[in-house]
């Protein structure tokens, strides 16, 4: 199930399971082959720069 923070932002990252990410503004398109079972990791913490800061 999805995880919700209190505080959302559009650069928020989207993380399945199998370790495809993207960001929340993209969510939408990747929820057309991609399952609702994800975590939301909050912009601008230092586990969203260990995702964004090695692709």
């Amino acid at each position: 199930m999805a995880t919700t923070p209190t505080t959302t932002s559009q650069e928020d990252v989207i993380l399945w399971p199998c370790g495809i990410w993207c960001l929340r503004e993209d969510l939408d398109d990747y929820l057309t082959f991609k399952s609702d079972d994800f975590e939301v990791i909050a912009f601008g913490t230092a586990r969203w720069s260990e995702i964004v800061d090695t692709e």
